[in-house]
């Protein structure tokens, strides 16, 4: 069964996710919620890591 804050949290994610489809259209809104390209690359020749004040860490592989 579904608590209050489950419920609040499900309706808040659909409203978002139904302005992100209304702003940018379905094909974007897929590529967000299903990257292609995710995670790391093998064969990379350049890589960086950075970590933001917030604690977020994000690398780069080219």
């Amino acid at each position: 069964m579904e608590d209050s804050l489950d419920e609040f949290v499900r309706k808040m994610q659909e409203m978002i996710d139904e302005e992100g489809q209304a702003t940018y259209g379905q094909e974007v809104f897929q590529r967000w919620k299903n990257p292609r390209f995710f995670g790391r690359m093998e064969d990379a020749t350049s890589f960086s890591r950075i970590r933001g004040k917030c604690g977020d860490t994000m690398e780069i592989y080219l």
